[in-house]
């Protein structure tokens, strides 16, 4: 019992030393809604804004189509750090949203985040998702595994990435999608601007409404052959490394 309160002091304090280091270098953080029925949603990559007295967070938290649109007040979150080599994650809770001033003249939308506790390791696969929702990208293409007449499948937008699975929002309301859990459908994902899309398949795990109502799955991929799993986890892990890269650069300025 003092070996795992001791780690849990550790772990406690690393994470506010990560926090402290972070709050001044406007760093992203992995900002993970959970339903009503505890399941994960897309994760947001937010900036993280401030730290106020009382250890909340001050994430900058836009408005529009992407999973930050779920950011309300009451919603419970998890929250993912990568510090010095260390993944921890922790729980939270949208306590407030609205601007935040970050000078005289800016303000920008945010959410606070309640005072994070239960902070524990975070696993390496947790902290690998590649958000896509404010990302220009072709529509991915889901069509059923057998022909269905009069329907020729949806066109959906990408929320986040991962080798394992994918998150789409579809054009239609949650009930309409209720059906396709345990489905498993064909999905064209254009990764590449003029290339050939990503063909594979995918079972649908789970589904949630967004901010407007509308569907949105999360999946999970499925491969015939060992082979086929490989070229598309090559394909999926080149896209994020070139994102990440983009974002680099668009973060230090430099194109």
């Amino acid at each position: 019992m003092k070996q795992i309160r001791r780690q849990s002091e550790r772990l406690e304090k690393a994470w506010w030393a990560a926090v402290a280091a972070l709050s001044g270098e406007n760093t992203p953080l992995e900002i993970v809604p959970v339903s009503a029925r505890g399941e994960a949603m897309p994760q947001a990559r937010l900036r993280l804004l401030a730290r106020t007295e009382d250890d909340a967070l001050v994430v900058e938290c836009p408005r529009g189509p992407g999973p930050a649109s779920v950011l309300r007040v009451g919603v419970d979150v998890m929250v993912y750090i990568v510090h010095g080599g260390q993944r921890m994650k922790a729980c939270s809770r949208v306590t407030a949203a609205g601007p935040h001033a970050l000078n005289d003249q800016v303000r920008v939308p945010a959410a606070t985040l309640q005072r994070p506790t239960e902070v524990s390791s975070a696993q390496r696969r947790e902290c690998y998702r590649l958000p896509t929702g404010h990302l220009d990208l072709a529509p991915v293409r889901l069509t059923p595994l057998v022909a269905v007449p009069n329907f020729d499948g949806w066109d959906a937008r990408m929320l986040d990435l991962s080798d394992r699975g994918v998150g789409l929002a579809l054009p239609i309301p949650v009930e309409r999608a209720l059906p396709l859990i345990d489905r498993t459908v064909n999905l064209a994902l254009s990764l590449q601007r003029g290339g050939e899309p990503l063909r594979v398949k995918a079972r649908a795990v789970r589904v949630f409404p967004d901010a407007e109502g509308r569907a949105c799955l999360g999946m999970r991929f499925e491969h015939d052959a060992l082979v086929e799993q490989r070229s598309a986890q090559r394909a999926i892990q080149a896209f994020s490394m070139e994102q990440q890269r983009k974002e680099l650069r668009r973060v230090r300025g430099t194109g």
